[in-house]
């Protein structure tokens, strides 16, 4: 009988398994990936807890997933705010509650790096993520989120 997944912050080391599951999660709505800049920002959140934190999903030493939490600043939001930037399960890990120990592992991440509020982004497609963010407390705000790339 094997253990039950684990959560653990990512190191340097694991920036390769990132890589990995990072290029499969952005697959699936065909994201652009250009592995360069993706581990650079990889290394980048790894060096500077500051900007957030990446959180490994693990079963012996096998990554299931991993969950990105990165952090900001705003008024309207009263101070510090932050954000799921990215939360992924490997197709055969979903649909048994790993998502959830996931999202509610960085609703309590949130509450001890002291962020006021928690946003994420989930793509119209995709009822289950919708569903379990809405049950778990989160909100629309009635806006579409829009963005520029300035680098």
């Amino acid at each position: 009988m094997s253990n039950p997944p684990s959560l653990r912050l990512a190191i340097a080391s694991d920036t390769e398994a990132l890589l990995g599951m990072m290029e499969r999660f952005y697959a699936i709505d065909g994201y652009p990936f250009v592995r360069e800049k993706k581990e650079r920002a990889i290394r980048q959140l790894l060096n500077e807890p500051l900007f957030g934190e990446i959180w490994l999903l693990e079963e012996e030493a096998h990554p299931l997933g991993y969950l990105v939490i990165t952090t900001g600043f705003s008024l309207e939001y009263n101070g510090r705010d932050g954000w799921v930037d990215e939360l992924f399960l490997e197709g055969s890990h979903r649909g048994k509650g790993l998502g959830k120990l996931l999202l509610q592992h960085a609703i309590a991440r949130a509450e001890a790096l002291g962020i006021n509020f928690l946003h994420l982004q989930v793509e119209r497609h995709n009822r289950a993520g919708r569903g379990l963010y809405e049950k778990l407390g989160f909100e629309g705000n009635g806006r579409d989120m829009m963005s520029k790339a300035v680098l």
